[in-house]
């Protein structure tokens, strides 16, 4: 986190916070973003938990990416990036000099700066496919079926705009 500040403050590739905080739409991308990385494991190779977002999410018609930063001696294993690449997502590694702490620049570059475009599709399969509301797999389907049915809200009940059959006939409740 302090990293992030220290770029916020010398004004190189900082997460637009404002921006994020007035479309939360863009924060619910990045997380759909991390998920996809995730779905295809690439955590598992050295260094690639460490990145710090820097830039981004930046929607394109076909693209959503994103840049991750890494310090010059924690490079993320290209093993990931391969991975990513026979899915149709872009990997691109940068070497940028960032200001040190006392502002002076350095002498060769320190960071490694990680461009990860991911196609549109692999977002929309995602959503298609399942949610993931607090650690539950919630069905697509289920969800418009309920819909179709007129539950409209979380206690399962119809919103009142469609006929109710209560089970009993003839006005009858309860056995009376």
């Amino acid at each position: 986190m302090e990293t992030i500040w220290r770029l916020i403050i010398n004004n190189i590739m900082a997460i637009d916070i404002q921006k994020i905080n007035d479309t939360p739409h863009l924060l619910d991308i990045l997380i759909q973003m991390e998920d996809i990385l995730d779905s295809f494991d690439i955590y598992v190779f050295e260094n690639w938990k460490i990145g710090e977002v820097v830039d981004g999410p930046r929607v394109k018609r076909y693209w959503f990416e994103f840049t991750l930063q890494y310090p010059i001696d924690k490079m993320p294993d290209s093993k990931g990036a391969h991975r990513l690449l026979k899915h149709g997502i872009r990997v691109n590694y940068d070497k940028i000099n960032v200001k040190n702490d006392d502002g002076s620049e350095p002498e060769s570059p320190n960071f490694w700066n990680v461009n990860i475009s991911i196609p549109t599709r692999l977002i929309s399969d995602m959503n298609a496919a399942e949610l993931d509301v607090y650690g539950e797999d919630i069905d697509v389907e289920d969800v418009q079926s309920a819909q179709d049915e007129g539950m409209t809200n979380e206690t399962g009940i119809s919103d009142g705009n469609d006929e109710f059959d209560d089970g009993f006939s003839n006005g009858e409740e309860n056995g009376q």
